[in-house]
């Protein structure tokens, strides 16, 4: 089987289970070779990954590379700003004219940790970006920045949700290398907390085959074998993934985005869909009858409302127009607002 089409399958895979697949490359990570970096860009730009972006455009976000350039380390972190800027603003600009259209992820610098230039940035790339469709994610490798002191790293995510940037911790993780594997502790359920108050999407690092075994989520890649740092991860009461089911992205929803939050509602909704995973139609029901003036919309993935309508108690929804991929689901009337997810599959 060839590279594309290992590819093409693992994409289609990822969307067949309901998730939106980050397509991005790694050859760079922690380098600080803006050149290199365009050159790397250019392989969203071949024939083969533009046709997997088109085709698979309604269900993908791209994340460029990952952990690309520098701003704390070079010694002139205004000049490095600026050359950040200008290279991500040159690269999105050749994918958009490529007619790339799928929401494009950005890291942080300094290997993805540096959020407070991520965010002074962010401002500036999102203007720059003709779609102005950008997501931006940091990863939470923090213990230089806050030594384990969760009020330092309050005053670093609040100051990105205050630019309303759109936002995701791309990597939260319990240890840190520095030199050997998993060196310091990291505070990351501090982290996660904050998370859950502000509204913010993350992602865990990292599922299994990491150079420590203790900073896995599971032992050997299996949900029923989960380590120590897995438990809470997936089961804690507060932001376990289990216990704290995401049903709405405010990025996936609004078109273009004004915020960096994550509008979070548990799976007790009065909001019913099924079948789900969906071919031909859906059924919406609504348990609470006594809210009249119900109305639905149906979501891409880029923010775009595909289908709306009113509903009446229970609604049987014909969706045999839809692409495969997945899908928002938003239910509301004048008092109350509920969004689910929905995998649309043939």
């Amino acid at each position: 089987m060839t590279t594309l089409k290992l590819l093409d399958s693992a994409l289609s895979k990822c969307i067949q289970e309901d998730l939106v697949p980050v397509l991005e490359l790694h050859d760079i990570t922690c380098g600080n070779d803006s050149a290199a970096l365009v050159e790397l860009s250019t392989w969203y730009l071949s024939p083969g990954i533009l046709e997997l972006i088109n085709k698979y455009s309604h269900s993908l976000i791209i994340n460029i590379a990952n952990e690309a350039l520098h701003v704390s380390w070079t010694g002139d972190a205004a000049a490095a700003k600026t050359k950040f800027i200008n290279t991500y603003t040159y690269i999105v600009a050749a994918l958009r004219a490529a007619d790339i259209a799928v929401p494009i992820m950005i890291d942080g610098p300094d290997c993805g940790m540096s959020l407070q230039h991520l965010t002074d940035m962010g401002a500036a790339l999102l203007e720059n970006d003709p779609a102005h469709n950008l997501v931006f994610s940091t990863h939470a490798y923090w213990w230089a920045f806050s030594e384990m002191d969760s009020s330092v790293t309050r005053e670093m995510i609040e100051e990105a949700v205050a630019e309303e940037i759109p936002l995701v911790i791309g990597e939260v993780a319990n240890l840190q290398d520095d030199g050997t594997p998993c060196v310091y502790d990291l505070d990351f359920q501090s982290i996660l907390h904050m998370c859950r108050e502000f509204g913010i999407g993350w992602l865990a690092w990292s599922w299994d085959r990491d150079i420590c075994s203790e900073r896995q989520v599971t032992v050997a890649g299996s949900p029923d074998d989960l380590t120590a740092y897995g438990e809470v991860i997936l089961h804690h009461p507060d932001f376990g993934i289990d216990e704290d089911v995401v049903m709405k992205s405010a990025y996936l929803i609004n078109d273009g985005c004004s915020t960096s939050g994550v509008d979070n509602q548990k799976s007790s909704s009065p909001v019913y869909l099924y079948p789900n995973p969906a071919q031909e139609y859906v059924y919406i029901r609504i348990r609470a009858q006594e809210d009249r003036g119900w109305k639905y919309s149906i979501m891409d993935i880029h923010g775009r409302v595909v289908m709306s309508g009113d509903l009446h108690g229970s609604e049987r929804i014909d969706v045999h127009s839809l692409l495969s991929g997945t899908y928002f689901i938003q239910v509301f009337n004048a008092q109350h607002w509920w969004t689910k997810n929905i995998t649309i599959q043939r």
